[in-house]
């Protein structure tokens, strides 16, 4: 039975910079949305993710276990109950403990909006697959700028990949007609810009030329309107302005 929770007037996004601030203030790096989990920590080697629901209800658990296979350092964070020794309360930390899992208590009942655990930290569960861990751990290690926010829906997730795809429409727009070694040499994209322009995924680029094997790159219509038409590119704005800033350094 879902736990009840403080109040009504907010979403699971709005959960998000509470929690990233407290850890943040603990030393650690925090990322949002990064292969369908709301939350990754990480600080010393260790990997610790947590998922963001408005109740401590069944889908909540069922993902949180699913995550322990990435991690055995698995939170499920939940606005404050109202009535936090209830029986009903109760017996749903104790769920949770039974399960392995860690538990936070986000205060949206307060002006303030901070959070505290609730007296026990994740247990030692031996289900992580190293594959699905790595996994985790090379999409986080690919980003540079942490746009996400923990618990978003209906709005696009800036991963790795789009991310790079960004930096080499910014490059474009600088640089105009490109090959893909002075966007390497001259605007350090990353290696793997051939095949993103090969498969331009979000229809950002276009050929331009063709000299034999060198093939120079522009911005398509949409790549063009992505950059500069924040209706279009609104979502990763600040992204833009992060590689524009860097490419025109």
């Amino acid at each position: 039975m879902p736990v009840r929770r403080a109040k009504k007037d907010f979403n699971e996004a709005d959960m998000y910079k509470p929690v990233k601030d407290f850890f943040t203030g603990l030393g650690y790096a925090v990322n949002a949305e990064v292969l369908g989990i709301d939350i990754c920590l990480r600080k010393d080697g260790v990997l610790t993710v947590i998922e963001l629901k408005k109740s401590l209800n069944m889908t909540l658990l069922c993902q949180a276990v699913d995550r322990q296979s990435v991690t055995s350092q698995v939170y499920v964070a939940v606005p404050r109950p109202r009535h936090p020794h209830s029986r009903e309360n109760e017996l749903a930390r104790r769920i949770v403990k039974r399960l392995g899992l860690g538990l936070i208590y986000v205060k949206m009942d307060s002006a303030l909006k901070g959070v505290e655990i609730a007296h026990f930290p994740p247990a030692e569960v031996k289900t992580a697959s190293k594959k699905r861990r790595e996994r985790v751990v090379k999409e986080i290690e690919g980003r540079t700028v942490d746009v996400n926010t923990g618990g978003q829906t209906k709005k696009p997730i800036a991963t790795a990949y789009r991310e790079r795809a960004v930096k080499t429409a910014c490059a474009l727009e600088k640089g105009g007609a490109l090959t893909v070694r002075e966007l390497r040499g001259e605007y350090d994209c990353d290696p793997s810009v051939s095949y993103i322009l090969r498969n331009n995924h979000y229809g950002w680029f276009e050929r331009v030329s063709v000299e034999g094997r060198n093939i120079r790159y522009g911005l398509s219509a949409k790549g063009i309107e992505m950059l500069l038409d924040e209706s279009a590119g609104g979502d990763f704005m600040e992204l833009i302005k992060v590689y524009r800033e860097e490419i025109l350094d």
